[in-house]
């Protein structure tokens, strides 16, 4: 009879919530998950404050601060699945934290303040979220850990992935220029400074036109004016006048960078202004070529700005979510909130579908280039065609990578952009 009372004893124990003795005294027994997110949350902060202009950073970092320290705390005072619940959710937000922020700034500026604390933050966050997991299936029978473990996973990677992706395109470290120049390929330059509606200061070198017409030319994410003076020669030595310039928070521009391109329209619109006051330029005859990035802003400003009368895309895909077909609802979702993300991190107005801004610059004309082996290029590229057929043209570079039609084939690139535009900026 006493052993069977004490198996039942046992039993109720591993079966049940855990009683008064058990519940967790994380100063002696799990101390690990709440010292992890506590250093992960301060990290966070202490980046947080070095991310951006004063006070706001401060401000942010004080608010991240204050919010570690009451999850912390209140998950001292709670049972052990609920508290560890809370750390493991402080320990993954510090986690994307690290991997959208610390990581890519320590990796683009080295020795810098956000980029190690963040990274730092990462180490802390994984450590807390991977030992509150522990604390909290510590009571749980085996094919209760077998069930929750893989949930876990699936969650993190649904809600973790987007966020941090949003991140890592969202919250960008300034992008250093290039050492190369248009002098560098025997072309002659000017060194000009443009300014945006919303005071951002541009960078840009600008080789002048002989034929009367030109060209404002964008570079791709994290690429700079310097990474286009190969392509600004195939251009320039058929007499266009070529633009070379740097977008915000690239090369010498100020402002914070984007990677979606969200700021196209912002940005191209007082490099058009310039081409259209320079004396070498006549008759209105100015147009935009983007690569990648540069293409999604090159094709909004295109629909914005009713001056620009040609648009030559290369490596264009959709700057939102929403024109790229997902194949299920996980993607889907997951892609609703990588978009809902970056809206909220950056102050770029919501993106206009790429579709309709071919729409609204018809019948101006658009040649879009897309990589043969790249899926996404060459649907996008179709869509843009059902979007406005009369306007749009399409040359698919056979064997070609993202943006690797001018490095594979760049004779035939340089044929085909410049027939373009003899076809398109001609006189008269």
């Amino acid at each position: 009879m006493r052993t069977i009372e004490t198996l039942q004893h046992h039993t109720d124990r591993v079966d049940g919530e855990p009683e008064a003795s058990d519940a967790v005294d994380h100063r002696h027994r799990t101390p690990w998950p709440e010292r992890a997110a506590l250093g992960a949350g301060g990290a966070a902060a202490v980046a947080t404050c070095f991310d951006g202009p004063l006070p706001w950073a401060a401000v942010r970092g004080a608010v991240l601060l204050t919010v570690t320290v009451a999850i912390v705390g209140g998950a001292r005072r709670m049972r052990t699945r609920v508290g560890a619940s809370a750390i493991g959710a402080l320990g993954l937000a510090a986690t994307v934290f690290g991997a959208g922020v610390g990581v890519p700034n320590l990796m683009a500026s080295g020795a810098s303040v956000v980029g190690w604390v963040g990274s730092a933050a990462l180490v802390a966050g994984l450590t807390a979220f991977v030992s509150s997991i522990v604390a909290a299936l510590r009571h749980t029978r085996w094919w209760t850990k077998v069930a929750t473990i893989p949930a876990v996973l699936v969650g993190t990677a649904v809600f973790g992935m987007p966020v941090t992706v949003a991140l890592i395109n969202s919250d960008v470290a300034p992008i250093p220029l290039g050492d190369r120049t248009p002098s560098s390929v025997g072309l002659q330059y000017l060194d000009v400074e443009l300014v945006t509606a919303d005071d951002v200061d541009l960078a840009a070198w600008y080789v002048p036109s002989t034929n009367g017409a030109a060209v404002v030319m964008l570079a791709g994410a994290g690429s700079t004016r310097s990474d286009e003076v190969d392509r600004a020669a195939a251009i320039a030595r058929h007499g266009y006048g070529v633009l070379l310039l740097d977008v915000r928070g690239h090369g010498g521009s100020g402002g914070e960078a984007m990677l979606y391109g969200w700021y196209g329209e912002r940005d191209v619109r007082p490099a058009i202004d310039y081409l259209l006051a320079r004396p070498d330029v006549t008759g209105g005859r100015v147009g935009v070529i983007g690569m990648s990035m540069g293409g999604q802003q090159a094709v909004a400003a295109f629909g914005a700005d009713t001056r620009i009368r040609a648009e030559v895309a290369d490596g264009v895909v959709g700057r939102h979510t929403s024109e790229i077909e997902a194949p299920n609802p996980v993607d889907r979702f997951m892609g609703w909130l990588m978009s809902a993300t970056s809206e909220v991190l950056t102050s770029a107005p919501h993106p206009t579908p790429l579709r309709e801004s071919v729409r609204s610059a018809a019948p101006h004309r658009l040649l879009v280039i897309a990589g043969e082996r790249v899926g996404l290029e060459r649907d996008f590229a179709r869509t843009l065609v059902d979007a406005s057929p009369g306007s749009v043209e399409v040359w698919i570079a056979p064997d070609s990578g993202h943006t690797e039609g001018f490095a594979r084939y760049p004779q035939e690139w340089e044929r085909r952009v410049v027939g373009f535009l003899d076809e398109q900026l001609r006189a008269g």
